[in-house]
């Protein structure tokens, strides 16, 4: 997925998932990023984000079923997923 991060929209966006990590490590592991790989990095906190990794078929079954609300939230997380299936697209 190409991310709008910091202004990389034009290169991959991969993610690392580590499970178990205390706020302190997130932290120092998103700053060596930064400091050591010029790679913008962000903190999600679990106790306010839910960070979904899904599939594309999971994804665009979302963006179809919330295509029937016209409301804020539906509009953007079908913006979110249809902006990522153009990123994927090879």
């Amino acid at each position: 997925m190409s991310g709008g991060v910091g202004g990389f929209a034009d290169i991959p966006y991969w993610n690392v998932d580590l499970p178990g990590l205390t706020r302190e490590q997130a932290e120092w592991i998103a700053e060596t990023a930064c400091v050591k790989y010029g790679l913008p990095s962000s903190v999600v906190d679990p106790s306010v984000f839910l960070t979904l990794h899904m599939d594309r078929e999971t994804a665009l079954r979302i963006a179809q079923g919330l295509s029937n609300f016209d409301d804020d939230i539906s509009v953007g997380v079908r913006e979110i997923i249809d902006e990522w299936i153009r990123s994927t697209i090879r």
